[in-house]
């Protein structure tokens, strides 16, 4: 299954106003009828007054075909949201998602991925290998830097190109399609130039203010890609000074 994500800056864009583009799309997908809200069951016409009466700034909303969540990094200065659909849809089936959420004045920058894929890109506790059976012998590992209790040695996905790290203003991630603004652009103190000269791509003017950044295939699902991947890393998020 794939996942879509998009980051704003942080008080740009309220939830509200996020949640009425969603409902926008999922009433002419006729999918309101089986909703939830943080697991529990809730009537269509309940969540615009719940989402205003959260003082969290997030929510978690599920339909019979997609599950919403957004959520604040108030120390990173975002906003994110990810879309992610519970069974196969039509090949580009996070279009019309897209061209919604890019709108708002503070969009940075969104990508779609495998979850599959991605989702092990990132773990890093061993439990989560071993719930699922999977083994992790040939993994590179490390200590978590933290003291016990809580200290353990875990799974050091640090160099793998689906890493997703969140920084400050927007999160290191990449997808076979990319999408991003000039926030984006200035963050990551990188030009179209530069990023075309480290990986030759297609990227053009999705929108008068958005650029799209096309990978040589539709998705990143395994390492079949993994050469592409880091170079595409490389040029995105190659140069930048991370702040602690």
């Amino acid at each position: 299954m794939q996942k879509l994500e998009f980051v704003y800056e942080l008080g740009s864009v309220e939830p509200i106003e996020i949640w009425g583009k969603l409902a926008f799309i999922l009433e002419k997908k006729d999918d309101v009828n089986a909703l939830t809200s943080y697991t529990e069951k809730i009537k269509w016409e309940k969540i615009p007054s719940e989402i205003k009466a959260s003082s969290a700034c997030a929510f978690n909303i599920e339909s019979s075909d997609f599950y919403f969540h957004m959520a604040t990094g108030t120390n990173y200065k975002l906003a994110f949201l990810q879309i992610k659909i519970k069974k196969n849809l039509e090949k580009e089936w996070y279009k019309e998602w897209v061209d919604a959420l890019i709108q708002f004045n503070g969009f940075v920058h969104a990508w779609v991925v495998d979850y599959g894929y991605n989702y092990w890109q990132n773990a890093v506790d061993p439990v989560q290998y071993k719930f699922h059976n999977r083994s992790y012998a040939k993994l590179p590992m490390k200590h978590n830097g933290l003291p016990d209790p809580v200290g353990q040695i875990e799974i050091d996905t640090s160099n793998n190109p689906g890493l997703r790290d969140i920084r400050k203003g927007y999160i290191e991630a990449i997808g076979a399609r990319i999408w991003f603004s000039e926030k984006f652009l200035t963050l990551i103190n990188r030009t179209i130039e530069e990023i075309q000269d480290a990986y030759p791509c297609k990227i053009e003017k999705y929108t008068e203010d958005v650029y799209q950044l096309s990978a040589s295939v539709d998705i990143f699902k395994d390492s079949s890609t993994e050469a592409e991947q880091r170079q595409l890393r490389a040029a995105l998020y190659g140069n930048v000074k991370q702040e602690e």
